[in-house]
């Protein structure tokens, strides 16, 4: 993909690249012309033996003004997504086990405070996720859903300063019942 963009907000940076701040400590934005992202995006999912299944998804893309300079570093540049399941049925004919791993590259982001400026910044890191689900008859249903499973402590960054910690490790167990 090649996207161009114009009127793109952006922080307003001073001399030394600290954002520029109203009184009340929140950022000053202008609009940002010539913004051009670029990027692939890669997915190839399908049945690899009758009880194993893959999918694996990759992007990658860059961001940046007509200067050459990066906008928007708080999102990954590049995103990895693998996932797969198993039916053993030779030993439990109505389980489906199911692994995943999804890694992302580093970011980062400028936070604006009265007392100053400071940039964030996340080095690349990867999630585990697992799940089981048992099919107890054609119409009913249970599954086991584990995210983040080594709990991995991470930044969800954006451009206005809401930054916070992302989802720790969690868990969910559903029962599912179609008519």
């Amino acid at each position: 993909f090649d996207t161009r963009q114009d009127n793109i907000a952006t922080p307003v940076l001073d001399a030394n690249g600290n954002p520029v701040l109203r009184p009340d400590g929140s950022g000053v934005y202008a609009a940002r012309d010539g913004v051009r992202s670029r990027g692939f995006e890669l997915e190839v999912a399908g049945r690899v033996t009758d009880d194993v299944q893959l999918s694996f998804g990759w992007t990658y893309f860059s961001m940046q003004d007509s200067a050459g300079d990066d906008v928007r570093s708080f999102l990954p540049r590049t995103l990895v997504r693998l996932f797969g399941t198993w039916q053993p049925r030779q030993w439990v004919p109505d389980l489906t086990l199911g692994a995943g791993f999804n890694w992302q590259s580093g970011t980062s982001s400028t936070i604006a405070s009265p007392s100053g400026a400071y940039t964030l910044r996340q080095g690349g890191f990867g999630q585990l996720s697992l799940m089981a689900r048992y099919q107890f008859t054609p119409q009913v249903s249970a599954q086991f859903n584990a995210n983040n499973v080594l709990d991995k402590k991470f930044f969800v960054l954006d451009e206005f300063d809401n930054t916070y910690y992302g989802a720790p490790a969690n868990y969910a167990v559903s029962l599912r019942m179609t008519y």
